[in-house]
């Protein structure tokens, strides 16, 4: 019995964190300063379905060089371990 207990344990915090990620993109030279623009992005099924994608060029201006980070915040992280994943929001953030 406690062997099937740590194997459901082991096997749902694999599919439930899954999703975590961070990612960064560096555009021409990179952040010269340290101004952002953030938005959030609404993510289904671990991830697997977007329901919008943010517009980075929008995001960053009229800045040629800047740096685009996504991430899943803590707070993202409760979430989709509260909707069991059918909801997994992430965060973008361009510095310019």
């Amino acid at each position: 019995m406690n062997r099937k207990i740590k194997l459901t344990a082991i096997i749902t915090a694999t599919l439930l964190l899954s999703s975590c990620f961070s990612s960064q993109q560096i555009v021409g030279e990179g952040a010269q300063g340290n101004s952002y623009a953030s938005e959030l992005n609404h993510n289904m099924l671990f991830g697997a379905v977007k329901d919008k994608s943010c517009n980075t060029e929008e995001l960053a201006g009229t800045a040629a060089d800047y740096t685009v980070s996504t991430k899943q915040t803590f707070g993202n992280m409760i979430l989709a371990v509260v909707t069991l994943g059918i909801y997994t929001p992430t965060v973008t953030t361009v510095t310019r």
